[in-house]
């Protein structure tokens, strides 16, 4: 299933609603239930399943991007690139959230 997504095998429809979407905030849905144990001392443990974690869904946000960019490519012109437009707006997005995580701004 993942091959197929990163190969850009799914519909366009499919790629960005479904494994981009829906898959985006399942993950963010299990951040948000065990983000409460984050505002306490966490044993190792605990911090070791939220890495693995961050770590799953950055992977996923990976295999799920390159597969709706892919996608993008086979759709109608005008959605494949509206699609790619909302793939550079993210990456952009993500990346100034994350300087300004570094430089404290």
């Amino acid at each position: 299933m993942l091959a197929k997504l990163w190969n850009g095998d799914y519909s366009l429809a499919v790629s960005y609603w479904l494994f981009g979407a829906v898959g985006s905030w399942t993950f963010a849905i299990l951040f948000v239930v065990f983000m409460p144990a984050v505002n306490k001392p966490l044993p190792v443990e605990g911090m070791v399943f939220l890495g693995g974690l961050a770590a799953l869904w950055l992977s996923y946000c990976v295999i799920a991007t390159v597969g709706i960019w892919k996608s993008a490519g086979k759709a109608s012109a005008f959605w494949g690139f509206m699609a790619r437009l909302a793939i550079v707006f993210g990456i952009a997005r993500v990346l100034a959230a994350s300087i300004r995580l570094v430089v404290g701004g």
